[in-house]
């Protein structure tokens, strides 16, 4: 089970808008970390690949309309070119490859 799936509260994120382009709905995707092979969750909207990453203060809120974010945590996306994410993909099939 992924970690969004089942969560029910309301989150914030901060990420780029979407372009005009597309629907604009956003796919959630558990991805290897070029450099570590540890896994992370990427964001796939309209064809832009973006990190997620959770930033959560020791105390404080976010006030989102009528509702209050109470752990204060916070979900940045930054877009991520997709050659980075392919590369140990293609330097694994090279080593293979070669011998």
């Amino acid at each position: 089970m992924a970690w969004w799936e089942g969560v029910d509260e309301t989150r914030l994120l901060i990420a780029p808008v979407p372009e005009e382009t597309g629907n604009g709905i956003g796919q959630m995707l558990s991805l290897r970390r070029p450099k570590s092979g540890n896994t992370a969750c990427y964001l796939l909207v309209n064809g832009l690949l973006q990190e997620l990453h959770w930033f959560k203060q020791s105390y404080g809120s976010w006030f989102v309309g009528d509702y209050v974010c109470e752990d204060g945590s916070l979900y940045t996306a930054t877009p991520v070119d997709p050659v980075f994410i392919f590369l140990p993909i293609f330097e694994e099939a090279r080593m293979k490859c070669s011998s």
